[in-house]
Formats: C-alpha cells, sequence, structure tokens
C-alpha cells in the first residue's frame, strides 16, 4: 500500500506540529506501507529513511498559486510511478475538497486525521463528505457519520517517560494560548485555593500566542494573574521545543487541561510521562477507564477545578505514586505510536 501523507510542516523544533515526523515514521514502518510520499506545505526538504519521499511546497517563499501547481504536479508525478492507495491529511481537513476532485481520474482514497471540538461549516464539510475515512481521538472531538473511525492518540513513549526528577511546579499545561483553551479558569481556580484554603499552588504555561487574537488573550492572563494577586504563582514559559517537552513535564506534579474535548497531544504526552490529571470535560470520560474517569475527570467549572486541584495538591506521595504508575501502565498498553500506527494502516487496509 501506498500512502501520501500531506502535513503542515516535518520541522520538529516547530512547538505546534514537531511530532509529525513521529508519526510519519511510525506508519511508514508498518510492514503494510510499501511506500510512502510526504508533501509538507512548508519547511525544507527532510530525509527520513529510504521508504519515504519528501516534497515541499515552501508556501512561505511561493505565492499559492505556484504553490497549487507544484502540489499538483506532484500528485500526478507520484502516482504515474507509484499508484497512490490513500491521500493522508494530517490537520490538514480543508484541503480535501481539492483531492476529491482528483479522486476519480487517479483513483485514491482520502483520509483525515482531524481532532478538534470546533467545525466550521467549510471543515464539516471536508471531513464529511469529501473523505473516505475521517480519525479522531474521541466522541467529543466528532461529527457522528458513516466513515468516522475514533482509534484514540499515539505517544512516543520512550521519549515521554517518567525521570527521577525533583519536581518544580504543582501543576502544567500545555499547548498554543488561545481563548479556547479557558486558561483562565486554572487562574481563577489557583485564587480560590489561595484565598478560601491558604494554599499557594504554582502553575507553568508552556505555549504561546501567534495571532493578533491570541496575543491579546495572553495579555489578559498575564493582567489577570496580577488582578487575582498569584502573578509569583504562575510562570509563562513561553514555547517549548519538542525536545525539552518531556523535560518541562517531569518537572510538575499534575497536568490540567480545560480544553473542550479534553484529549489532545499535550494530553497524551503527559499521560506517558504518568501525571495525574485534571480534565475539565465529562464528555472525555471515554478515553479512561472508569476508575481514571473518576480520578480526573471534572466540570468545567471553577468550583469543581478548585476542589480537585486542592485534592491533588494534598494528594500523599504514595497514593500519588500509585496514581502515577497506573497511568503509565495504562497508557502503555493503550497508546504508543507503534499501536496508533497499526490502527491507522489496518483501517486504511480494510477500506481500501
Amino acid at each position: 500500500m501506498n500512502i501520501l501523507f500531506y502535513c503542515q510542516s516535518l520541522d520538529i523544533s516547530d512547538p505546534v506540529v514537531g511530532d509529525t515526523v513521529d508519526r510519519v515514521l511510525a506508519i511508514s514502518q508498518h510492514p503494510s506501507v510499501k511506500k510512502m510520499f510526504v508533501i509538507s506545505s512548508r519547511g525544507n526538504v527532510v530525509k527520513l529513511s529510504n521508504k519515504i519521499e519528501h516534497i515541499s511546497l515552501n508556501r512561505h517563499a511561493s505565492s499559492r498559486i505556484a504553490s497549487f501547481l507544484k502540489l499538483l504536479s506532484s500528485i500526478i508525478k507520484i502516482n504515474n510511478k507509484d499508484k497512490i492507495d490513500w491521500i493522508y491529511l494530517y490537520m490538514t481537513p480543508t484541503l480535501a475538497f481539492i483531492f476529491s476532485i482528483l479522486r476519480p481520474f487517479l483513483k485514491f482514497k482520502i483520509a483525515i486525521w482531524f481532532a478538534h471540538t470546533q467545525f466550521t461549516k467549510w471543515t464539516r464539510f471536508n471531513v464529511m463528505i469529501c473523505s473516505d475515512v475521517w480519525f479522531t481521538v474521541n466522541k467529543a472531538q466528532a461529527i457522528p457519520c458513516k466513515h468516522l473511525k475514533i482509534i484514540g492518540q499515539g505517544v512516543d513513549l520512550e521519549k515521554f517517560k517518567p525521570q527521577l526528577v525533583s519536581k518544580k511546579w504543582d501543576f502544567i499545561t500545555i499547548g498554543r494560548i488561545t481563548p479556547v483553551k479557558k486558561i483562565e479558569l486554572i487562574l481563577e481556580s489557583l485564587a480560590i485555593l489561595k484565598r478560601r484554603d491558604s494554599i499557594i499552588a504554582t502553575l507553568a504555561i508552556c505555549g504561546d500566542s501567534y495571532l493578533p487574537e491570541d496575543i491579546a488573550y495572553k495579555e489578559s492572563l498575564i493582567l489577570l494573574t496580577k488582578k487575582l494577586e498569584i502573578e509569583d504563582q504562575v510562570l509563562f514559559l513561553g514555547a517549548v521545543s519538542r525536545k525539552d517537552l518531556p523535560d518541562k513535564i517531569n518537572l510538575s506534579r499534575y497536568f490540567v487541561f480545560t480544553v473542550p474535548g479534553g484529549i489532545g497531544k499535550a494530553t497524551m504526552e503527559a499521560m506517558g510521562v504518568g501525571l495525574p490529571m485534571l480534565i475539565a470535560d465529562p464528555k472525555a470520560s471515554d478515553f479512561f477507564t472508569k476508575q481514571l474517569a473518576d480520578e480526573f475527570i471534572v466540570l468545567p467549572d471553577v468550583q469543581s477545578i478548585s476542589e480537585k486541584m486542592k485534592s491533588f495538591y494534598l494528594l500523599d506521595d504514595k497514593n500519588y505514586q500509585e496514581l502515577s504508575t497506573q497511568l503509565r501502565k495504562f497508557t502503555l498498553e493503550n497508546f504508543s505510536l507503534e499501536s496508533f500506527a497499526d490502527k491507522i494502516v489496518q483501517t486504511l487496509k480494510n477500506n481500501l
């Protein structure tokens, strides 16, 4: 089976999509994959293995028309030489329409990996109408349709694993700083702990903002820490490289995530490290065992979040270690990058 994998970039230093290389390698190494072609919208060409050929459209240096013509010619050239069985769109769902125009002529099928809780009408049209298979994490990040495949996530458990280091922060949250992340709920919960319980808990925020509305949101969070008088408890780390991210996670005791949907790459990576977590979305319960869901899932309001943060803060070392070990074991058994790639490839084979 030959796969054309389309993505944004193969730059491992990219704080948003730096894990793409891991996914490309995992899928390409599956015995059922004969050849893998990667087309990225930006970045330099990367040599990964003899089984993988990478083409960069270099959209930052080219016009949209030039990039589109390069994409079109590359697809035709690849298909003429090595018949493409599947187009796999990684977090680029709105390109499915373009590929669907070529589908009747080049006889490939289209798979989309897209895990998000917010859908524009155009994204909804692409994942539901233009694709043959749509992969996502859980029900909270999906729209029911006949070709939807819920397969969880995958994480490199050799990179993201527990380290014997002293903890530096009580809580950590990870991801691009945008209003959808609802980080203000975490800050307000910290303030409640301080005011109500005299608990001075610390929080590290890994991630940065890039769009104007996101930059404004980050600035509002900084002002909120001052208003709530918790600025000494909150550390904005900015964008953290993929290389350094496992170390940052290991410096924390708990992971907290207030994004609707509750399960993303950052959640999985914290699970790999074995960080007990607070997930503020009951819809994410189906991702865990009932026992772990009861420990981790809370309602998305300040009262529920602050109560769970207090419970975690006061947890003794013995019970903390038991919970951490249980979570790491659960992740090893269910969400390795290899098993994740196998689910993808087997699904593609079964739907050819």
